[in-house]
């Protein structure tokens, strides 16, 4: 399984002044990793909700075109930028300015909009920010960002569901589950696009980082489909299944 040429072949490289044993051949950031499976998995399905279908291609321009948008218009670096539902906004409003000036907040930007009232005081609609940037985001994927392998991939927080809100960091390393299948015998080879479709169902809420990172992180190479849903129902899936896999 680490014979050299292989996905997990394990070396001796110098990190940060001290001597580790690292993976060679796999990629060496989250961010190196979304490019490469986007690009090779560009047609395929990566993101089904309700009756919205999404590909790999369709996700990585959006996600670029959202990094365009973080940088040039709310100066994003490591600075501050608040994502909220249309719940937490309602609560929010009456103090949202405030809050901003207090903690040096770029901004407050409100997802699926369109289920609340759609407009909240000191506060912007993602999907209206995101139609009016008209930056190029290329440039994002030009520059040399040098990750290194503590670096934060991604911080992710919890709804504040059950307090106090809870942050989740995931960093750069990258070793999916397919080394389990490795472990047991069994042998791990290219997708064909005329294969059966696999997917991972979303089971727990979207705020987890095993919902959010993990599970779709692990599902990306072989490609997998994200399935979300509005609700939790066992039984679901199975009776509607060519919804989500047609």
């Amino acid at each position: 399984m680490g014979a050299p040429g292989n996905v997990h072949e394990v070396v001796t490289q110098l990190v940060d002044g001290r001597l580790q044993r690292v993976y060679k051949n796999i990629w060496p950031s989250l961010r190196v990793f979304w490019c490469a499976v986007a690009q090779q998995h560009a047609k395929a399905t990566y993101v089904v909700f309700e009756k919205q279908r999404f590909t790999f291609g369709q996700i990585f321009e959006r996600s670029v075109k959202a990094a365009g948008l973080f940088k040039a218009v709310y100066g994003i670096q490591k600075g501050k930028l608040v994502v909220l539902d249309p719940e937490r906004a309602d609560r929010l409003e009456p103090v949202a300015q405030k809050l901003s000036a207090e903690n040096g907040v770029n901004g407050i930007l409100v997802f699926e909009s369109h289920e609340g009232t759609g407009e909240w005081k000191g506060m912007q609609s993602w999907n209206s920010a995101l139609a009016n940037y008209k930056g190029d985001s290329s440039e994002i994927l030009k520059s040399n960002l040098q990750i290194l392998p503590e670096d934060n991939a991604t911080i992710l927080f919890t709804s504040a569901s059950i307090p106090p809100p809870n942050d989740g960091y995931q960093y750069q390393v990258l070793v999916s589950g397919r080394r389990a299948i490795l472990r047991g015998g069994g042998n791990i080879l290219p997708a064909k696009p005329e294969d059966p479709a696999k997917g991972i169902l979303i089971s727990v809420p979207f705020f987890h980082v095993t919902g959010s990172t993990s599970l779709m992180v692990s599902g990306a190479p072989s490609p997998s489909r994200s399935l979300l849903t509005v609700a939790a129902d066992a039984g679901f899936i199975g009776r509607d299944e060519n919804r989500y896999y047609a």
